[in-house]
């Protein structure tokens, strides 16, 4: 084996930490109209703040179940938030006393009748492959 090869897969072993995936599951509970807004956040991302997101993506909600992978990623820990736009306006509507009137949901499910949750609570670790995450679409009034 020459050198030059051998230096090359030396440095392979060394400098590879490999990638991750991250598939998302969505389910609508049959809400087939509008759009489905769903957000990757990494710990220094203003969780849930769909502005901040590390990485974002805009889903149909024509068929269900929607699925999405986000691919490429480094190994860590990150928390999914999601919502289904119903009518279209781009943002989680909500009522008079801030409470959204749109479905919505988080990885990990954590409880949310009265709060957002931290990003501690709705954490994942993702390591090289792939994590699969099953997340449903819920109103205020069901979770």
């Amino acid at each position: 084996m020459s050198i030059p090869i051998l230096a090359m897969i030396v440095h392979s072993l060394f400098s590879s930490t490999g990638t991750c995936a991250i598939t998302v599951e969505i389910d609508t509970q049959g809400r087939r109209q509008g759009k489905v807004m769903l957000a990757l956040f990494r710990e220094q991302d203003n969780f849930p703040e769909q502005d901040a997101a590390f990485k974002g993506v805009i889903e149909s909600a024509e068929q269900e179940p929607i699925r999405h992978t986000f691919s490429g990623l480094p190994p860590g820990t990150y928390a999914i938030a999601a919502y289904h736009d119903l009518n279209g306006n781009g943002k989680l509507d909500r009522n008079f006393f801030g409470v959204p009137t749109e479905p919505y949901a988080f990885s990990n499910n954590p409880s949310v009748k009265w709060s957002t949750p931290d990003f501690e609570d709705a954490a994942l670790q993702a390591s090289a492959g792939e994590q699969h995450v099953k997340l449903t679409l819920r109103l205020w009034s069901e979770h």
